[in-house]
């Protein structure tokens, strides 16, 4: 490895011993941005959204939007500089702005396994095993000083990995990954320096010991990690000591998990959930929104009290949960959700309190294949034809359907059709297509990636230099 790398005592949020080094690469200048990318010097601010000023009322069942924001079947009149062109779903892109995919000038992007997507920053990791983060870095989730390095609109290599990632999540500060070896090793979360040598570092258990054999990590204010055997464990700022979890990572009990998830933007929100291997869903954390799908109160379900989901039965295939709600998908393709719904975020087309009894999200097209969440109450379900249906927060666009703020009913967007692999923060998205990862909504942080500290209501490429 390149640089200090240290033990973890895990406190994510506090994160005491997970200090970063300094000297790293500072933001680049608007200058140096512009010059880059053969734009002229940009002026500053928030720049290019124009997709948060619609109305809040999302858009009929079936809507079809396409890049440039014309609900016409998902195609367009036209796409901005350095945006993807529009492409039929079903049929596949349409040639890149460059004539291929892969390079951009001299900088050659790397075949990509995974994106992971926090608030404010972005990761991807690369089937050599090198993870590459850009955007906010306000508390190190980039592995960098934040005192010199508070944002980063290009992709910097996590050179304490090196070649060895198998996993990378993101959360609001943190940012995590398994190493090839079933290691878990941890950067970011809130700034209390020990030793500035060290700015990544390994995940303990209780007694000290390293935890090994992850196979998957998930975080919100509080960190989860599955291993081999579905055994999962948790850790972080929202572990305190009426919860049982300490700054340690402690075990969770109840059934084997073949997936978990884990979200809440304080610890009041934070709820940690998990498909067991008997195929039924079991939360545990606060229920004050009824995330837990228990009736809305301000109870605590403590992680030995592990509750499984019984109204959902035991043919869940997937799970995710959000900022005070959870969605399941089930074997056949339908999809239900439960908690709040302030903003829709349900998928019921209806905007109120919500319900702690899961209710299936109507108005999704198909059999649901794929569900991603956001931050900051975004959904994504991708259904059997390949196309993409959103709802929830948009202000800046970022579920690929123009001025509308948000999304109140499933809405189908061109944007995102066919994508096998996307990642969506608080105010963006990133997604994988033909071997380049594209990205669109916020970027004030740079987290769009494209060298640019701008937003964008349409996709722009990625540049990773090295």
């Amino acid at each position: 490895m390149g640089r200090a790398a240290g033990v973890f005592w895990v406190a994510v949020g506090c994160l005491s011993a997970c200090a970063r080094s300094s000297g790293d690469e500072g933001e680049p200048s608007a200058a140096d941005n512009a010059e880059a990318d053969g734009r002229p010097t940009p002026s500053g601010g928030r720049g290019g959204a124009d997709a948060g000023a619609g109305s809040a009322t999302g858009g009929p069942t079936g809507t079809t939007v396409g890049t440039a924001g014309k609900t016409d079947g998902g195609t367009s009149a036209g796409t901005a500089e350095g945006a993807l062109p529009p492409f039929t779903p079903g049929v596949g892109p349409a040639p890149l702005p460059d004539g291929g995919a892969g390079s951009v000038g001299s900088c050659a992007t790397p075949a990509i396994a995974m994106l992971a997507a926090g608030s404010d920053h972005t990761c991807a990791l690369t089937t050599a095993g090198e993870i590459w983060c850009w955007g906010s870095n306000a508390t190190g989730q980039l592995a960098r000083d934040p005192e010199t390095t508070p944002a980063s609109p290009r992709p910097l290599r996590i050179e304490e990995i090196g070649t060895e990632g198998a996993f990378v999540a993101a959360g609001d500060t943190l940012t995590c990954a398994a190493r090839r070896d079933g290691s878990a090793w941890c950067w970011g979360g809130r700034p209390v320096p020990v030793d500035p040598k060290v700015r990544v570092a390994q995940v303990l258990t209780t007694g000290s010991s390293k935890l090994t054999d992850v196979v998957e990590i998930a975080i919100g204010r509080t960190a989860m990690a599955r291993r081999k055997d579905g055994s999962a464990v948790v850790w972080g700022l929202a572990c305190e000591i009426k919860f049982g979890c300490g700054l340690q990572a402690q075990p969770l009990m109840g059934s084997a998990m073949s997936q978990i998830s884990i979200n809440g933007a304080t610890k009041e929100e934070t709820a940690f959930c998990g498909v067991g291997g008997d195929g039924s869903a079991y939360c545990a954390g606060w229920n004050t929104y009824g995330q837990l799908g228990l009736p809305m109160d301000k109870s605590l379900v403590l992680w030995k009290d592990f509750r499984r989901l019984d109204a959902l039965g035991g043919d869940v295939a997937e799970l995710r949960v959000g900022w005070r709600f959870g969605c399941a998908r089930k074997q056949d393709g339908s999809l239900w959700c439960w908690g709040a719904n302030d903003i829709g975020q349900l998928g019921s087309g209806t905007q109120d309190r919500g319900t702690a009894m899961p209710t299936r999200a109507a108005g999704v097209g198909g059999a649901v294949r794929k569900l991603r969440f956001g931050a900051q109450n975004q959904v994504y379900a991708e259904v059997a034809d390949g196309n993409a249906w959103v709802w929830g927060a948009n202000q800046y666009g970022q579920l690929g359907v123009p001025d509308q703020a948000a999304l109140r009913a499933p809405a189908k967007t061109a944007l995102f059709a066919g994508n096998q692999t996307i990642a969506l923060g608080a105010n963006h998205t990133c997604i994988l297509r033909a071997g380049d990862v594209w990205c669109v909504g916020l970027g004030e942080d740079g987290q769009l990636g494209n060298g640019l500290s701008k937003d964008s209501a349409n996709l722009v490429r990625v540049r990773m230099c090295r």
